[in-house]
């Protein structure tokens, strides 16, 4: 791509005059086969910590993108919104062949740990986008994650294979 291309592409429907030169494009409601990327403790310059849920979309019009889903599980987070956090958490987990321990919940970081040996694996998410009044750069996201029946790249689908099975 040309780099009179790669403006045309980012100007589509950009006013400079008025428009946040740092609002980020937001990949549209739908179902997408992703992969996922990690699951990492961060910190913000505020010193606010949270966990950051990082996702790409695998094939599609919007192949190659990147999604980045950030929540606390702390105060002053209302305690229904930790609660479905955790549920997503979980969810993802499961979707990603990941038993989760009770140990992995002792903080930000046993948690993160935990999803180590999920990176690079393909999961399905549903987004869904709802309108954020106060900020409307930055629209409310849900999200539900489901493994892939039968995904070839997956671990979990793998055909077991023995000894008796080698031709040498």
């Amino acid at each position: 791509m040309s780099l009179l291309d790669a403006k045309n592409n980012a100007l589509k429907g950009f006013d400079p005059k008025k428009d946040d030169p740092n609002a980020m494009d937001q990949i549209p409601s739908g179902k997408y086969k992703v992969i996922f990327k990690g699951l990492e403790h961060k910190a913000s310059a505020k010193g606010w910590e949270h966990l950051m849920i990082t996702v790409q979309v695998l094939e599609g019009e919007h192949a190659g993108e990147m999604d980045f889903n950030r929540f606390s599980l702390e105060s002053p987070t209302p305690d229904n919104v930790v609660s479905s956090s955790i549920k997503l958490i979980a969810k993802l987990a499961v979707a990603l062949g990941i038993t989760l321990k009770d140990e992995d919940w002792t903080d930000y970081d046993t948690l993160a740990a935990a999803f180590i040996d999920g990176k690079g694996k393909a999961v399905e998410m549903e987004l869904s986008l709802r309108e954020n009044k106060k900020n409307p750069d930055f629209p409310y996201k849900t999200y539900n994650f489901s493994g892939i029946p039968n995904d070839p790249f997956n671990s979990n689908n793998a055909p077991a294979v023995s000894d008796d099975d080698v031709p040498f």
